[in-house]
């Protein structure tokens, strides 16, 4: 999916967590085989929050796009890269960073975990 909708905070009113409805959550999938639930974690999700998906390449050899929520935002690698054209423009990680509340990864394969904690370890 292209980068079909601003996410831009700036265009939204101040407003913290308890003024919205629901909190929002950027829920991202790596290339685990357990990916196979990330349709029904969204679904899980999506009950109480507002949720936007971020899915690596590898990831995608496991989600059935036809199983996540008709109005689930999903971004892959593609649109980090494509979404940005010229200075100005917003980047896409950074855009729903300023978005999102809270973001969970699931599910987290054992590779991305250890390089979660390499950077982690390196920069703390």
């Amino acid at each position: 999916m292209a980068f079909a909708e601003s996410v831009n905070s700036e265009n939204e009113p101040m407003q913290g967590v308890t003024a919205r409805n629901k909190p929002r959550i950027l829920l991202a999938a790596s290339g685990s085989v357990a990916a196979i639930k990330f349709g029904s974690l969204c679904h899980s999700f999506c009950e109480w929050a507002e949720v936007r998906a971020v899915v690596t390449k590898s990831s995608m050899h496991f989600i059935d796009k036809t199983s996540l929520p008709r109005d689930i935002i999903l971004y892959t690698d593609e649109d980090e890269w494509s979404s940005w054209k010229k200075i100005r423009d917003g980047v896409l990680h950074i855009e729903l960073r300023k978005w999102a509340d809270v973001m969970v990864i699931a599910p987290l394969s054992a590779n991305t975990l250890a390089k979660v904690l390499s950077y982690a370890n390196q920069h703390l």
